[in-house]
């Protein structure tokens, strides 16, 4: 596994991160600060997730929640509703939705999210982890 650390990276080499994924989408949504390379790692290790294990509801919130991260709000919710279809009760998955929801001004959706995420932590406090 490649580390920050191992690679020496900090804030004055961004380019130097955006280079371990050519093939990433930070060529198409470029990264302005280091917490976006990361973010921008994140969601390049989460794509080649959902590609090899496309029924992987963890690999479909860990996508939601790196394209959150990076302000892409409503592909956010996008892998958030693929998580869930794959896995109905996957409580962090409720929360990233209405987390979405909310940064797109749909609280009222949001809410019904956040309540159903609260369902399934009740229902099955496992489903959380």
């Amino acid at each position: 596994m490649v580390t920050l650390k191992k690679l020496k990276i900090g804030p004055d080499n961004i380019d130097k991160i955006c280079g371990l994924f050519p093939q990433s989408d930070i060529s198409v949504h470029p990264v302005n600060n280091l917490v976006d390379a990361i973010m921008a790692l994140a969601l390049a290790e989460a794509n080649k997730r959902t590609e090899l294990v496309p029924n992987s509801a963890d690999a479909w919130y860990d996508k939601g929640n790196a394209l959150g991260k990076l302000g892409r709000s409503e592909e956010a919710l996008t892998a958030y509703d693929m998580a869930i279809k794959i896995k109905p009760n996957h409580t962090m998955a409720w929360y990233g939705r209405s987390n979405a929801l909310n940064r797109l001004g749909r609280a009222w959706e949001a809410e019904v999210a956040s309540a159903r995420a609260e369902l399934c932590e009740i229902c099955d406090p496992e489903s959380k982890v």
